[in-house]
């Protein structure tokens, strides 16, 4: 499945700021800014795709995540939890999954719809860089140094991409050729 690739090279980029996070920082919480730490997005986070490695006969629901809670206080268990959940990406395969979703705060209104695993699998990529650039704004006011696109959207880098091509004065197609 091609979405195991992107969300690989997501979590390398996410083990990566963990190792260089001071243990202090990871639990932090910046309430002028965010009510919730760095460690605390990076939990939510995994609890998203541990969600789907750990679906079971075809149903995923997102409510029903385990919330590792040590892993908002500890980064070495943080960084532990995305090795072991890029390693479970293995035995993922596609097709076709049901989703809980929930309309409203009522039991009675959630209901399940179709999906697929790969469908799903770019939900929490995506999911995951919105929460990337929340720890973006706190890591940076920590001082942290992070990648230029640690936060950002891929298809917010291909936009930019395609826009830095056309100021060189290169046709929108080989600014998109030469990104890949």
């Amino acid at each position: 499945m091609h979405q195991i690739d992107d969300t690989r090279a997501l979590l390398a980029q996410l083990r990566g700021i963990l190792q260089t996070l001071a243990p202090a920082d990871h639990a932090r919480v910046l309430p002028d800014l965010h009510p919730s730490s760095v460690g605390q997005h990076v939990r939510h986070v995994l609890d998203h795709y541990q969600a789907l490695v750990g679906a079971t006969q075809g149903y995923v629901d997102y409510n029903q995540r385990q919330r590792d809670l040590p892993l908002e206080a500890d980064v070495a268990l943080a960084i532990q939890a995305v090795e072991r959940l890029s390693d479970a990406l293995d035995d993922l395969r596609d097709g076709p999954v049901q989703v809980r979703v929930d309309a409203c705060q009522e039991e009675q209104a959630a209901e399940w719809v179709s999906s697929s695993m790969a469908r799903e699998l770019a939900f929490a990529d995506s999911h995951a860089v919105h929460h990337f650039a929340v720890m973006r704004f706190l890591l940076q006011a920590m001082g942290q140094a992070l990648p230029a696109d640690f936060g950002v959207a891929a298809s917010t880098l291909a936009y930019r991409l395609r826009q830095q091509g056309a100021a060189a004065g290169r046709p929108e197609s080989a600014a998109v050729s030469s990104a890949r």
